[in-house]
């Protein structure tokens, strides 16, 4: 007994300093690049950027197909994309990033909608890959 509530107090500060430390929900790596937030599955949906996942790689074409909308203000705007290519048993196989900066097509234009290619690093584990999963977006 004296065992599991040692692990489940240890549990509980690991939470807690995660949380404090903003690993958690729009905190920061250790390179200082903020994580974004956690996913609900297939998508992200913040105020400034949505992302779905549109199609996900298989065997025959290593990349996903992402569709992004995304504020096009300020003009010089970045955003950073991340996802997770997953196997059967929802392990990452392989992932894929991307660096997207918004061309609207008038000036007038406030955001942008358009799918974006991702592919794979890994492009020999395509036949692994049974789901896509975004990681980041911010």
């Amino acid at each position: 007994m004296f065992q599991r509530r040692k692990r489940n107090l240890r549990a509980i500060g690991i939470v807690a300093l995660m949380a404090l430390t903003g690993a958690l929900y729009g905190g920061c790596g250790g390179d200082g690049v903020p994580t974004g937030r956690p996913g609900k599955g297939d998508d992200f949906d913040r105020d400034d950027i949505r992302v779905e996942v549109v199609e996900c790689a298989t065997e025959k074409n290593p990349e996903a197909t992402v569709k992004v909308t995304a504020s096009t203000s300020p003009s010089d705007r970045r955003y950073f994309i991340g996802l997770d290519f997953l196997d059967a048993e929802g392990e990452v196989v392989d992932s894929a990033s991307l660096k997207l900066t918004p061309q609207p097509d008038s000036p007038d234009d406030e955001e942008i909608t358009e799918n974006v290619e991702m592919p794979m690093t890994e492009t020999g584990k395509a036949g692994e890959v049974k789901s896509c999963k975004m990681d980041h977006a911010f």
